[in-house]
C-alpha cells in the first residue's frame, strides 16, 4: 500500500501538472510570448508521468493537461468556430473538443507511452530521448491526417533569436527538441529531490539537455550569415483591414477595390516600390470577369510602373460543374495577369469540411462553397524575384514552403486573411510561424495580412517592418532573392524522421518487454533445523 506521504506528492504532482503546465505553456505564446516559461511549463507535467502508478492514470493526467494547454494557446478556436458557422457556443465547444481528439490526443497518448517507457531503460540520455519523442510526435500530428502546425513548442521561441537558427537545418523540430529536452532534464531532477530518481542520472540528463542548448547557441556562430544573390529590392504591402468574409456581395466589389488602390496610391508615395502586395482575398470578384476592374487597377500601377502581387478568386468550368480557387494573381503594370497560383492546401472548417460525409453543414461565402486544392506551380516570376506563394494556412506547413524553395523561389511571400477570426492571438501566433519559415528556408518573407500584423521578415527571421494589427495601414521596405538552400529545404524533415525512429524504437523495445515471458523464480528451500538431543 502506498504510503500518505507518498500519495500527498503525487496529488500535488497531478494537481501542479493539471493546473500549472497550462498556464505556463499558455503565456509563452503570444500575445504574451514570455518564451522563457516554455523552459519549465512541462516540468509538472513530465514529473507526474514518471510518478503515475499505472498507465491510465498517466494518459488521463496527459488527457487533461493538453486539453487545457490547447485551449490556453488557441482560446480563440472555439469562439471562432460558433461564429463561422453561426452555431451556439456550446456548439463551437464541442467542436474544438473534437478537433483536440483528433489532432492534438494521438501524438500525445503516444508521447506519453513512450515517456514512460523510456524512463525505464534510460538515466542520462533520458532527456535528449524525450526531446526526441517530443519532436516525433510533433511531426506526425502535423503529417497525418487533417494536419494540426498550431502550437508547437518550437514556436514559443521565435523571440529568442540566436536559438531558432538551428531550424534552417533540423526545422521548428529541432527547437521543440531543445526545450522538450531541458523540460525532461528538470523534471528528472525534481523526482531525484524527492528521492524518485537518481542523482547521478538526473544530473547526466541535466548536462546532456544544456549540451544540446550549447550545441544550438553555437550553431549560427558556425555557419554564418545567409548569403543574398540578388540587389536589394523595395516592396509595399497594402493592409485595408477589411472583413472580406462580409465582401462576397456585388454591390460590395468596387467598395473593397477602391481601398485596396487607396492605399496602394499611398505607399507609391514615398519611394516607388518594384512590387505591391494584397493579402489573401484581397479582390473579392472573378478578376477575370471584370474588365473594369482590371482597367481601375491598371490607371494606378502603369504611372508607377509596379507590378501588382494580390490574393483573389478564380474559377473554371468542368464538365458541368464550376470549381473554385483560391488564388494569388500576378499583374503586370497594364493590368495583365503574368502569372497565377492556386492554393493547394485549403483550410479545414472554413475551406472545405473534412468530415462531409457525416452531414456537417456548408457555409456560403457569396457563390463560393468550397475551394478546390490547385495543381502544383512554379514560383511567380517578380521583378523583386521568383516568389514562392502561400496562402493562408499554407504558411504553418514547413513542407509546403520548403516546396516552394525546392521549385526555385528566391524569396517567399505569405498572402493572409487576418480578419477571417478576428482575433489578435492567432494572429500574432501566426506571425511566429511565418518568421520560422523565413529561417528553415533561409529567404525573406513578405507577409500580406488583411487585419495584420502585416511584416517583412528576413532571413535570419528577424522582423524588419510590421503593422499593427487590426489597423489600415501600409508597409514598405527591402527585401533580398537568395539562390542557396538551406540544409532543410535539401533534406526536409530528416531530423525529425529520425526522432519518430526513436518513438517507434522505445515503443517496440517496450512492447517486446511486455510480450517476453516471465521466467518463474527457483524455489528456494526451507532451512532444515537440526535436532538437539536426538
Amino acid at each position: 500500500m502506498t504510503p500518505p506521504a507518498e500519495r500527498g506528492v503525487r496529488a500535488l504532482t497531478y494537481a501542479l501538472a493539471i493546473l500549472a503546465t497550462p498556464v505556463l505553456h499558455g503565456l509563452s505564446f503570444p500575445p504574451w510570448s514570455l518564451w522563457y516559461l516554455a523552459w519549465i511549463a512541462f516540468v509538472p507535467w513530465f514529473a507526474a508521468l514518471r510518478l503515475a502508478s499505472t498507465t491510465p492514470r498517466a494518459l488521463l493526467v496527459t488527457c487533461v493537461t493538453t486539453l487545457a494547454g490547447s485551449y490556453a494557446v488557441a482560446g480563440w478556436l472555439p469562439r471562432a468556430l460558433a461564429d463561422y458557422w453561426s452555431q451556439p457556443p456550446h456548439i463551437g465547444a464541442a467542436l474544438f473538443v473534437g478537433v483536440w481528439l483528433v489532432t492534438v490526443a494521438p501524438a500525445v497518448v503516444v508521447f506519453t507511452l513512450c515517456y514512460r517507457a523510456a524512463a525505464r531503460r534510460h538515466g542520462a540520455s533520458m532527456a535528449v530521448v524525450a526531446g526526441a519523442a517530443w519532436a516525433g510526435t510533433e511531426l506526425l500530428r502535423v503529417g497525418l491526417g487533417i494536419g494540426d502546425p498550431l502550437g508547437l513548442l518550437g514556436y514559443t521561441q521565435a523571440p529568442f533569436s540566436s536559438l531558432v537558427q538551428i531550424a534552417d537545418a533540423t526545422g521548428v523540430y529541432g527547437v521543440s527538441f531543445a526545450v522538450a529536452a531541458v523540460n525532461a532534464a528538470l523534471a528528472e531532477s525534481w523526482l531525484a529531490a524527492g528521492g524518485h530518481a537518481r542523482y547521478r542520472a538526473a544530473g547526466g540528463a541535466v548536462a546532456t539537455a544544456f549540451a544540446v542548448v550549447f550545441l544550438c547557441l553555437a550553431y549560427p556562430h558556425l555557419r554564418g550569415k545567409p548569403e543574398t544573390d540578388r540587389p536589394p529590392q523595395r516592396i509595399a504591402v497594402a493592409q485595408a483591414n477589411l472583413d472580406l468574409d462580409s465582401q462576397w456581395s456585388e454591390d460590395l466589389y468596387e467598395k473593397n477595390l477602391t481601398e485596396h488602390l487607396q492605399l496602394t496610391h499611398e505607399a507609391l508615395a514615398p519611394r516607388r516600390p518594384a512590387l505591391v502586395v494584397w493579402p489573401e482575398g484581397a479582390m473579392t470578384f472573378f478578376f477575370a470577369d471584370e474588365p473594369l476592374y482590371r482597367q481601375s487597377i491598371a490607371q494606378v500601377l502603369a504611372p508607377a510602373d509596379v507590378e501588382l502581387l494580390a490574393g483573389g478568386v478564380r474559377a473554371e468550368d468542368h464538365a458541368g460543374t464550376r470549381d473554385y480557387f483560391n488564388a494569388a494573381f500576378l499583374l503586370a503594370p497594364t493590368g495583365e495577369v503574368v502569372a497565377h497560383y492556386d492554393e493547394q492546401r485549403a483550410l479545414p472548417f472554413a475551406e472545405y469540411l473534412p468530415f462531409d460525409a457525416i452531414g456537417a453543414p456548408k457555409r456560403e461565402l457569396g457563390p463560393l462553397r468550397e475551394f478546390t486544392p490547385g495543381p502544383p506551380t512554379p514560383p511567380l516570376p517578380t521583378r523583386v524575384g521568383a516568389a514562392g506563394v502561400v496562402i493562408g494556412n499554407e504558411a504553418m506547413f514547413p513542407r509546403i514552403v520548403a516546396r516552394r524553395v525546392r521549385d526555385g523561389a528566391e524569396l517567399l511571400v505569405s498572402l493572409s486573411d487576418g480578419s477571417r477570426f478576428g482575433d489578435r492571438q492567432l494572429s500574432l501566433q501566426t506571425l511566429d510561424m511565418a518568421r520560422l519559415r523565413a529561417i528553415e528556408q533561409r529567404r525573406d518573407l513578405i507577409r500580406a495580412s488583411t487585419a495584420g500584423p502585416s511584416a517583412i521578415i528576413d532571413a535570419r527571421g528577424e522582423v524588419r517592418g510590421i503593422t499593427e494589427p487590426f489597423t489600415r495601414a501600409t508597409l514598405a521596405g527591402i527585401v533580398h532573392g537568395r539562390a542557396q538552400r538551406s540544409f532543410y529545404a535539401q533534406v526536409g524533415d530528416a531530423f525529425a524522421i529520425g526522432c519518430v525512429i526513436v518513438v517507434v524504437v522505445e515503443l517496440g523495445t517496450a512492447l517486446l518487454r511486455l510480450r517476453r515471458p516471465r521466467v518463474p523464480a527457483a524455489p528456494v528451500a526451507s532451512p532444515t533445523r537440526k535436532k538437539i538431543g536426538g
